[in-house]
């Protein structure tokens, strides 16, 4: 479903869609209105491997806007989502009239680059349970409430997905 408000396109997606395909060329930035997507590469073996999970006011496509090249990762909804789509002219206009949206974009990605550091760090130097625990950890920050003491991870992934995120399984 899609219609424009002042030229900014509502996206309603459903859950399992493939909303970007990696090397797919496009020229628009989308935000996380509501729901869960999850960021994704295919090994040469056609292997699955998790990188994020992006909720609400999150947003992808930056990369491929910026730099003209194609999709780097395949984004998938997790859950029914509702997304806004940015154009790129619409985009720059935005940034150009309102500066501070460069400076949080710049933020999320730095905080994105420093997490993708810690990602490949642990990966190459620890052992399964403690790559699998600092991902919990990370889910925990993302998405968990605090109730009582105890943190609660709303749409925690399933074991299958939390390997495809750490590079283990369940053996």
């Amino acid at each position: 479903i899609y219609s424009f408000i002042d030229s900014i396109l509502l996206r309603e997606i459903l859950k399992g869609t493939l909303i970007l395909s990696e090397e797919e060329h496009s020229n628009s930035i989308y935000i996380l209105q509501n729901g869960l997507v999850k960021v994704t590469k295919f090994s040469d073996q056609g292997k699955e491997l998790i990188l994020a999970f992006l909720g609400q006011d999150d947003f992808f496509g930056e990369m491929s806007l910026f730099d003209g090249e194609g999709r780097s990762t395949n984004i998938v909804a997790k859950t029914d989502c509702s997304l806004l789509e940015f154009r790129k002219e619409e985009f720059f206009e935005l940034v150009r009239k309102h500066p501070s949206v460069s400076m949080e974009i710049i933020k999320k990605l730095s905080s994105r680059l420093r997490r993708a550091n810690n990602k490949i760090e642990n990966i190459s130097n620890h052992n399964s349970e403690y790559i699998i625990g600092m991902c919990l950890l990370d889910l925990a920050e993302d998405f968990g409430n605090i109730y009582q003491g105890n943190v609660k991870i709303r749409k925690i992934p399933t074991q299958i997905e939390i390997g495809k995120m750490t590079g283990t399984s369940r053996e």
